[in-house]
This record gives C-alpha cells, structure tokens and sequence, in this order.
C-alpha cells in the first residue's frame, strides 16, 4: 500500500508480534529476501545480501519517518487507546489506512468475560471508527475451524459482529491443514 500511494499513512499494529518482528517481516517483503536471511543479517557475509537488507531498513526507516505507524501491544493493548491513537493519525494525516494484526488480542473496556459479548463490542467499536472517518481497516484474527480444520465465516459471525460488519472477509488456510 506505501508503495502505490505516496498520500498514504498506514497504521499497522500488531497485538501478537512485537515491533522486532514486524521490522524483520516488512524488511523481507521489501527486499524478497527470506525471513531468515534478514534475521541473520549480522552473520551474512554475503554482501549483496548485506546490500538488499541495508537498502530495504532504509526504504522502511524512511517510510517509518513519514508515512508509517507501527505499534505492538505494549503500547495498544486496549480498544480505547487504539481508538484515539486511530483519531490521532486520522487529524494528523489526509489518506489513512490501519492493520490491526490478531485484533481477537485487544483489550475491551468493561470486558464481560463473554467471548462473543467482546468481540461484539470490539466489532462494533472497529466499524464506528471506520465509518466516522472513512477508512479502510484490514484486520487479521486466528478462528476455531470446523471438524475438517478448516475456518468458516459462520465461525467469524458466532464469534462477533466482524462477518456482518465487514465489507469483505477472506478466509486462508494451508493447503495441506497438518502444517
């Protein structure tokens, strides 16, 4: 998305990873280098690896300078701290789009202990946001899967509102489901 639209600010907060590991997961997207080789930067002596990995940290400290939020649960960790860190960026910046990664992991106000009472409430909060500003939100979340192992939309509508509130939901699993 930073790459197609020079206008945009992406928030992408992740509440199972820490922001290391987002670093290290951008930084092999952005140099189609494998997870591994970007981890082991250090010990590369390889030196055109060296170079794709030092070219892709400055492509994506440059993006984190100016158009790239990027935040762990250590500082989002409840829906009303993402909703006014969201309110923020929105008066902040014109064009804006948000990635909540394992949104099932944000902290709910009043939680009831109810898994599906706060999944509502996180489901409707999300879609007040996104509607109120006019922002596209892409959400990831780990469901229960059916007796064949795999995910369901009704298993995303027993679990909250996000099914009824999305605009579009995709389902992904491995092929093989013993992965």
């Amino acid at each position: 998305a930073l790459e197609s639209n020079d206008n945009l600010h992406v928030i992408y907060i992740s509440l199972d990873d820490s922001k290391d590991v987002i670093i290290n997961r951008m930084l092999a997207s952005l140099t189609h280098l494998p997870i591994n080789e970007v981890q082991k930067y250090a010990l590369t002596e390889d030196l055109l690896t060296k170079s794709r990995i030092e070219d892709g940290y400055e492509k994506l400290k440059k993006y984190a300078d100016e158009r790239l939020s990027l935040e762990d649960i250590s500082t989002i960790h409840k829906m009303e701290i993402l909703e006014h860190y969201i309110r923020q960026k929105v008066k902040k910046h014109k064009e804006v789009m948000v990635v909540i990664d394992a949104l099932y992991n944000i902290g709910v106000d009043n939680a009831s202990g109810n898994v599906r009472t706060d999944n509502i409430e996180r489901a409707t909060r999300l879609k007040n946001l996104v509607d109120t500003y006019n922002i596209p939100c892409v959400c990831t979340a780990e469901l229960r899967k059916d007796i064949k192992g795999i995910p369901t939309k009704d298993d995303l509508m027993e679990t909250g509102k996000f099914g009824y509130n999305a605009n579009l939901v995709l389902l992904l699993w491995p092929e093989d489901i013993e992965d």
